[in-house]
């Protein structure tokens, strides 16, 4: 399981745009871009176009960005016990 620092948290804003919402979420996780993408399980390639504003998330993906902003810990958790 990957350390992530930090206590849960939610420092986002109610509706920032969703390549800011990405960029936060992997900053307060520390991870690179490629390290978030394998750590969480998101498609790299798709993280990489969200964040440069090329494509939006479905709705299912912003709500899993902001629980993993909430507490990766617990999402580390849930991830871990699928394996």
């Amino acid at each position: 399981m990957t350390d992530i620092p930090g206590e849960p948290r939610s420092f986002l804003s109610s509706n920032p745009p969703s390549s800011t919402l990405v960029r936060q979420v992997r900053w307060h996780t520390g991870l690179s871009q490629q390290a978030f993408a394998l750590t969480f399980r998101i498609d790299p390639e798709r993280l990489g176009w969200i964040e440069r504003g090329e494509v939006e998330p479905d709705p299912a993906l912003e709500a899993y960005l902001r629980v993993i902003d909430r507490d990766p810990h617990l999402v580390l958790a849930a991830l871990s016990r699928g394996r």
